[in-house]
């Protein structure tokens, strides 16, 4: 890509998670986002439609980056770190991204339920297939009950994390949030 078009789509999503923060996304026009960005309306649309259509590119290009992040871990064989590992990476990559998603991951006015059903549908196989082999006689109902429990707890996990503003590093929030899963999934057993 011409580095003065990625030079233009980062000011433009610079500038709206600016006003994303500030205002709910439906009030956010495209006149006030290419004034913020210093640049023309006209050449806002020639990357974008509309308002909705740059934020739906962000959120792909995030779940994109989340998916592989997800699928290096995606091993045959279980590995005793491999919780740690696989969380530490993630955190990584909200720390990367930590900015747009506290906006998408919530408690916010352009949180987004869709986008967060997304990840974790994402994560919900890798999980199941790795909790499967490790408790063979768990049913698929106490699988889905444990991923839940274990997902929404990670995402409160995220928000506290980035609205402390990241004050324990990452290796330690991967260690605990491991340990916390991991601890949780042994119900498996019964």
């Amino acid at each position: 890509m011409d580095r003065r078009v990625q030079r233009t789509k980062n000011k433009l999503n610079e500038s709206l998670m600016i006003l994303m923060k500030e205002k709910n996304i439906n009030q956010i026009t495209v006149k006030e986002l290419a004034e913020l960005s210093d640049i023309n309306r006209k050449t806002f649309y020639l990357h974008y439609c509309d308002i909705f259509d740059i934020v739906d590119n962000i959120k792909n290009m995030l779940l994109d980056d989340f998916k592989n992040v997800i699928l290096s871990h995606n091993s045959p064989s279980p590995n005793s770190n491999e919780p740690y590992l696989l969380l530490k990476e993630i955190l990584e990559f909200v720390d990367k991204n930590s900015e747009i998603l506290s906006i998408f991951l919530g408690p916010h006015v352009n949180a987004d339920s869709i986008f967060i059903e997304k990840m974790k549908d994402m994560m919900k196989e890798l999980s199941i297939n790795v909790w499967n082999r490790i408790y063979p006689n768990a049913t698929p109902k106490n699988y889905d009950y444990c991923y839940s429990f274990a997902f929404y707890g990670f995402i409160g996990l995220i928000q506290d994390w980035i609205n402390n503003n990241k004050e324990e590093s990452i290796e330690n929030m991967a260690k605990l949030t491991s340990e916390m899963i991991v601890k949780s999934s042994t119900i498996l057993h019964y």
